[in-house]
């Protein structure tokens, strides 16, 4: 009878000191539990309620939480009470303690996300606009956050303001990372979170710390998107590339697809063993990967210009080679035989010699749009996906680029005008 009765006492005055602190001495480690002393009652921390890097030993004086009392069960047993140093309720008693504002219920702790012994989020808001919470919180050169430190074993712990609107609770809890745009669906709870590149480590934090704490603290799930979507490091490339040439690269912090496609052309050149068909080539593999919004949004960041034809099966881009060199060659044969033309008319009749050079001078201009659009075919020719680039220089309206068979009939047209028009300034 008098046993139950100490157990009535037990539960009763501890069951009062619940998500209190309290201070005890280790007496006993086990391999998964903890036992404290307590004005000689046994108390039970458990692996689960443990900081991960701390190392007990018997005589040490700790401060823990205490958590839950359990009733004892049959006549022999003991209540059960458990203590806790990883729960976040044990965060806030500190802060209580170690903070004489938060005491006071001048500021108020909104909320506590927590990985024990790693890093902890304190959202905390002010009742008082003339006090800021955090500068309380931190204190004098963080002394006050720092006694809270050492006693959770050098625990990283960011405070920050407290917001009622969803946006802004949101950017600050994902701190110290910087994000462009939140957009919220308030029925699922979601929120996409826009950051720039040189954000996104920061924002995700070490093992995803940063952005795991973040959907803890707001009670949102975070969709983090990359600025410019998603980017394919250069490594994927370097069968294309060579291994030499990857290497060249690297050294100049060339790491991904986009990072080459925004480099300056003149310092891609400069590079050993780099060349202009090479340049040109490695680019058509690497946009090839993208898709059409992507691309767009690269031609913007690269001044390059964007051309849409039909992506040419295998033969189409063997008719569009052939052709291309055929017009090329018929090209240089027209304006040489313009030119030798030209130099008989001047040695015959020295009076049409102006005559002569200006239609030579003619055949020449008007087939070398021909030559040099399909000289340009020719060299870069259409790369994968029906793209093609060029220079940021050019003015090129984004149109649909001629099929190569029209092209090439287009040039030999204007071979067959030509001989009447020279016939007729000999005559002439």
């Amino acid at each position: 009878r008098i046993r139950e009765v100490e157990k009535d006492n037990i539960v009763a005055e501890y069951g009062q000191k619940a998500n209190e602190i309290i201070v005890g001495e280790v007496y006993q480690v086990r391999r998964n539990d903890v036992y404290v002393m307590h004005n000689k009652v046994e108390l039970r921390m458990p692996r689960n309620e443990q900081i991960w890097r701390e190392r007990y030993k018997k005589g040490d004086t700790i401060r823990a939480l205490l958590k839950e009392v359990r009733s004892a069960e049959g006549t022999a047993s003991q209540p059960e009470i458990i203590i806790s140093r990883s729960d976040p309720n044990f965060l806030q008693r500190l802060f209580e303690i170690e903070i004489p504002e938060i005491y006071d219920g001048i500021i108020e702790i909104k909320g506590i996300a927590r990985e024990p012994g790693e890093r902890a989020k304190v959202a905390v808001w002010s009742h008082d606009e003339r006090v800021d919470p955090v500068g309380a919180c931190v204190g004098m050169k963080g002394v006050r956050i720092h006694s809270i430190v050492r006693e959770l074993s050098y625990e990283n712990i960011d405070v920050i303001n407290y917001s009622p609107e969803p946006k802004q609770f949101i950017a600050r809890a994902l701190s110290p990372a910087k994000v462009k745009e939140i957009s919220i669906d308030e029925d699922t709870r979601t929120a996409q979170v826009l950051v720039s590149d040189d954000q996104v480590s920061l924002a995700i934090g070490k093992n995803g710390q940063n952005v795991r704490l973040a959907m803890k603290l707001t009670g949102y799930t975070l969709d983090l998107v990359r600025e410019g979507g998603e980017d394919i490091e250069l490594v994927e490339f370097k069968d294309e590339i060579g291994d030499a040439l990857y290497m060249a690269l690297i050294g100049l912090d060339i790491e991904t697809a986009k990072e080459f496609l925004r480099a300056n052309e003149a310092s891609l050149l400069a590079v050993e063993g780099m060349s202009a068909q090479k340049l040109d080539d490695v680019r058509q593999v690497i946009l090839a990967e993208f898709d059409e919004d992507e691309l767009r949004g690269i031609f913007r960041e690269t001044g390059l210009q964007l051309r849409r034809a039909a992506a040419p099966t295998d033969g189409e881009t063997e008719g569009a080679i052939e052709g291309a060199t055929e017009g090329a060659a018929e090209g240089a044969d027209g304006a040489t035989k313009g030119a030798a033309e030209g130099e008989v008319g001047a040695t015959a009749e020295p009076a049409s010699a102006s005559e002569s050079n200006e239609t030579a001078a003619a055949e020449s201009t008007d087939s070398a749009p021909s030559d040099s659009a399909e000289s340009a075919g020719g060299l870069n020719g259409t790369p994968p996906g029906g793209i093609e680039l060029a220079s940021a220089g050019d003015d090129v309206p984004a149109v649909d680029a001629a099929a190569p068979e029209e092209a090439h009939a287009a040039t030999e047209e204007a071979h067959i005008d030509q001989p009447d028009e020279t016939t007729n300034g000999e005559n002439a």
